[in-house]
């Protein structure tokens, strides 16, 4: 008798073929999904990419800037000439009329500073902050930029030195260093200059913060996450996966500035990466839960008009005479045929 048969209502019979119906629109549905994700990370990160060079670039820029103003003063006839009182007054006069700039030190191949144009000329002089970007700068003779250190003037304020030696023939015996805040670098890569939840930042070779686009007053001076330093040792520039000093997991890009000495990274938020993906899965949730509250509706319409039918012939087959009980009517053709044959056998 079938005991063991598992039987089914027609409701869920007609459920599983909307189910299955609905199987290549589902499949269809994911693969665009993917598509669309894969797209939209892809423009993302070529922004990425394009934002990063763009700020590498102006704080490039700016420290090439405070290297030509160093050059010519290092150029002029009193820093060959070695005329102290001269050269320390055209200093001052260069950072009178740069506001972002806090001083300009001269400093020998001893490691002594002969002065500070925020300090009095003559007057007994701090000691000489990153010394070793010094002798490098003479060693090379080539200018180079440091990392961030407390101010020898103002302590509270965090600043960075840009050297550039004084050659004379072909020997490097003394140096000039412009004073700049990392602030103002921080200002370079402001957090109004990039979209919205990206955040920036500048490290020196060594993975020291130099500046960021956000909460700077607090980073500037701590070391980089691994991530950031692996890709400023690595050959190839590629986004990366990253976590930011505040725990934002984020895909980042990192670029060179000035040289080795600088380098700029930009990150995006996953959160924002994967925005437009949740948006559209959202978007396609509603949708499907609407398409279902639809079909189960339908379903349970065309259920029960078809169960009316079967009603119908069942009374058919109890009947002594053919024809259908008045103001009935067939309207499933599979039905009407099953009818058809019942009244041509009854009549044999």
């Amino acid at each position: 008798m079938g005991v063991n048969t598992v039987r089914l209502t027609l409701r869920t019979w007609l459920l599983l073929l909307a189910g299955v119906s609905a199987l290549p629109m589902l499949v269809l549905a994911t693969w665009v999904l993917w598509s669309y994700k894969n797209d939209q990370q892809r423009v993302i990160q070529e922004r990425l990419k394009a934002r990063t060079e763009v700020l590498a670039q102006s704080v490039g820029e700016r420290i090439k800037t405070a290297v030509g103003t160093l050059q010519g003063i290092a150029e002029s006839n009193a820093a060959m000439a070695q005329d102290l009182p001269t050269l320390y007054a055209h200093a001052r006069r260069v950072v009178a009329h740069n506001p972002d700039l806090r001083a300009i030190s001269l400093a020998d191949d001893q490691g002594r500073l002969l002065f500070l144009t925020a300090l009095p000329l003559g007057e007994v002089m701090p000691s000489v902050n990153t010394p070793e970007r010094v002798t490098e700068a003479l060693r090379t003779q080539s200018p180079n930029v440091s990392g961030p250190f407390a101010s020898p003037v103002l302590p509270t304020d965090t600043v960075v030195a840009v050297t550039v030696p004084i050659v004379r023939g072909e020997v490097a015996t003394h140096a000039l260093r412009l004073i700049l805040t990392t602030r103002s670098i921080s200002e370079m890569i402001d957090e109004r200059r990039l979209p919205a939840q990206w955040v920036a930042g500048v490290a020196d070779r060594n993975g020291t913060l130099v500046a960021r686009s956000r909460a700077a007053e607090r980073y500037v001076g701590q070391r980089v996450n691994r991530e950031f330093k692996d890709a400023m040792a690595g050959a190839q520039r590629q986004p990366f996966e990253a976590t930011t000093l505040d725990g934002i997991p984020t895909i980042s890009y990192v670029v060179p500035a000035f040289g080795a000495d600088w380098y700029v990274g930009v990150g995006v938020p996953t959160s924002v990466l994967n925005a437009p993906v949740t948006d559209m899965l959202s978007r396609i949730a509603m949708v499907a839960l609407l398409w279902i509250s639809l079909s189960v509706v339908a379903m349970r319409v065309f259920a029960g008009y078809l169960t009316r039918q079967m009603d119908i012939v069942v009374r058919v087959f109890g009947r002594d005479e053919p024809g259908l009980p008045a103001g009935q009517a067939i309207r499933v053709q599979e039905l009407w045929d099953i009818l058809q044959r019942f009244w041509q056998t009854k009549q044999a």
